[in-house]
């Protein structure tokens, strides 16, 4: 099984030396930024009765969702759009990207190291506060 890598390159110096680790240990390791969505990544999600079906190409490389084992979601960049949008076809662009990336991670069954969802939900201090006080 495959690792996948969710960041930005330009913004993660930890990726080049975990890359390396990686691929010392003989781990597939393939990384996207969705900061390259949609202008430059291209993402098709085939929904059958059999279940769906999440492919992934950028630059060059394609990943198909299935055959992840693993995902490390760290820093990623933020959506690609064009400079032409008005603020409000921005906002709704984005909106509609963050839907679908947050519909693909959850839908999909891989290990994740931080995994997007529970760390937004870390986020929320009276969550924090409350767990504190149910474990003492």
């Amino acid at each position: 099984m495959a690792i996948l890598v969710v960041t930005d390159p330009t913004r993660d110096g930890h990726l080049i030396p975990v890359l390396n680790e990686l691929g010392m240990r003989g781990h597939a390791v393939q990384v996207f930024n969705p900061g390259a969505f949609p202008e430059t990544a291209t993402i098709v999600v085939d929904s059958t009765p059999e279940g769906d079906h999440t492919r992934v190409r950028w630059a060059g490389q394609e990943i198909d969702l299935s055959d992840v084992g693993s995902i490390w979601y760290r820093r990623p960049a933020s959506f690609s759009l064009s400079e032409e949008l008005r603020p409000k076809e921005d906002e709704w662009l984005r909106g509609e990207c963050a839907a679908l990336m947050n519909g693909i991670y959850a839908n999909t069954d891989a290990l994740w190291v931080s995994d997007p969802h529970a760390l937004r939900r870390a986020e929320f201090k009276l969550l924090q506060l409350r767990l504190a006080r149910q474990l003492g």
